[in-house]
């Protein structure tokens, strides 16, 4: 329970899955069961609380962390964990490198950038010489926010 706390903190996750390893140690010593087969629990009840964290990173689209978890406890992931949640990042880098590829598409930029660098240089120009050919009190009546404006400071 412990381990999906804080995904991030490795060193409460460290710390957890020793005390989980120590827990079963002693539980399968008491039941006269060999330490193999407290292994074999240790692990399997440890790769599912690994998978639930990394899941956690991809779901919040941040596949650098999710990558970084899954090769730091890569030893205690099952196989058949491993492949599925590699298939999780492989499909949300996908649906990111889609939505990229829609927003290039539809917008012409990239998110985040600024349209007026993206427009055409004819457009530009006459933008610029319209600003500026504006009189003072004209000036006064163009809102803060008016996209011109990142246009003629561009220009």
């Amino acid at each position: 329970r412990e381990i999906n706390e804080n995904p991030g903190d490795f060193t409460k996750i460290d710390e957890s899955r020793a005390n989980l390893k120590a827990s079963l140690g002693k539980l399968m010593n008491l039941e006269g069961k060999a330490a193999t087969e407290a292994e074999n629990i240790y692990l399997k009840n440890v790769s599912v609380a690994h998978i639930t964290n990394i899941s956690a990173f991809v779901e919040n689209g941040d596949l650098k962390a999710a990558l970084a978890y899954k090769n730091k406890y890569k030893d205690e992931i099952s196989l058949a964990d491993s492949f599925k949640v590699d298939q999780r990042i492989h499909q949300k880098l996908e649906d990111q490198q889609v939505e990229s590829l829609v927003n290039m598409a539809t917008t012409g930029t990239q998110e985040g950038s600024n349209p007026a660098l993206n427009v055409p240089p004819q457009a530009s120009a006459k933008i610029a010489q319209e600003l500026k050919s504006l009189t003072p009190d004209q000036m006064k009546n163009i809102k803060y926010n008016d996209q011109r404006l990142d246009v003629y400071t561009v220009h």
